[in-house]
């Protein structure tokens, strides 16, 4: 989510320095192509990391809510977060350092979340309290 959001406050900038990256490396290309390639990027990257945060917070609450089938969703969804995690941040290097950081801050995050799930059972006993 961090990623993302640093990612999403900077899309314009993001959208410039892709744009004048492609239009260095091939200068002969219409606009328009080279618009439409940065548009098409953007969203291959920006996208799966949406939807991975949106199923990875919904498959955390149904962890919390004492279904245990649910870790090894999360498992899998933070195996996929991390992955896209690195293609994120292999497209934003050159640009600005928040950015970079935000999303090696949330994979770092998530390998966390995954290390906790591997953790002995009465160590996760606080999640499965009972609730009044």
């Amino acid at each position: 989510m961090i990623g993302l959001i640093a990612a999403a406050l900077d899309l314009a900038g993001l959208r410039q320095r892709l744009l004048d990256s492609a239009a260095a490396a091939d200068p002969a290309t219409d606009q328009e192509l080279l618009r439409e390639g940065v548009d098409t990027t953007v969203l291959a990257v920006v996208g799966p990391l949406a939807v991975l945060t949106v199923l990875g917070l919904a498959a955390l609450l149904l962890y919390l809510r004492r279904r245990s089938i649910w870790s090894r969703v999360l498992l899998v969804l933070g195996l996929l977060t991390v992955a896209a995690d690195v293609l994120a941040h292999d497209l934003l290097a050159g640009g600005p350092d928040v950015d970079r950081s935000a999303v090696l801050v949330q994979a770092g995050l998530v390998t966390v979340g995954l290390a906790l799930l591997f953790l002995p059972r009465p160590s996760r006993d606080w999640s499965r309290e009972p609730r009044g």
